[in-house]
């Protein structure tokens, strides 16, 4: 099982009415969840095709960008939201002055940690008690420098709060495996 598939068992477990989404990408994540959620809303941001050369190297992206034209229509079938730009301007924004309402978020956007905290800052402040976040990329078997610039492992470990770590594990290009953590709120 990859850990792609945990996500969308645990999105049909949930049924969330609300997903957040960062780092929505293809939007392949986004249709597995709705498939798996067909009632619920979806909310995902990203860089889409905005991204360039620099945001790839500060965030350690090495995947290809696709327009957020073609992800729209991709989920056109939903309710569905797309929110185009650097999370650490859009999510800040797009939380203020609103209440908690997302059930379920899914944290697979900027790969920095810098990043990751960020993005878990701004979500956080709306998620229903009783909801899930899944962190993606927490990585182990890579050297410790590594691992205190990019995934959300250093994020996790600060938090006083308990983390749980999915089983599934995929290889990492160059070395190390990646899996996934919840946070229950």
């Amino acid at each position: 099982m990859s850990r792609y598939t945990q996500l969308i068992q645990i999105a049909r477990e949930l049924n969330p009415r609300v997903i957040l989404e960062v780092g929505t990408w293809r939007g392949d994540r986004a249709l597995g969840m709705l498939h798996a959620c067909p009632k619920a809303r979806y909310v995902g941001f990203d860089l889409f095709g905005d991204a360039t050369d620099e945001t790839d190297k500060v965030e350690f992206n090495v995947k290809a960008h696709y327009p957020v034209q073609a992800i729209a229509a991709k989920l056109a079938d939903f309710d569905a939201e797309l929110i185009v730009g650097n999370t650490r301007q859009t999510l800040p924004e797009y939380v203020k002055g609103k209440e908690p309402f997302v059930d379920l978020a899914f944290i697979d956007g900027g790969h920095s940690v810098e990043t990751i905290r960020s993005d878990w800052g701004n979500v956080e402040k709306i998620m229903l008690l009783g909801s899930l976040v899944v962190f993606d990329d927490f990585y182990s078997n890579l050297p410790v420098e590594r691992i205190n610039i990019v995934g959300c492992n250093r994020v996790l470990e600060a938090l006083e709060r308990p983390y749980k770590l999915l089983p599934a594990k995929d290889w990492v290009v160059g070395g190390g495996l990646v899996q996934m953590a919840t946070i229950e709120l």
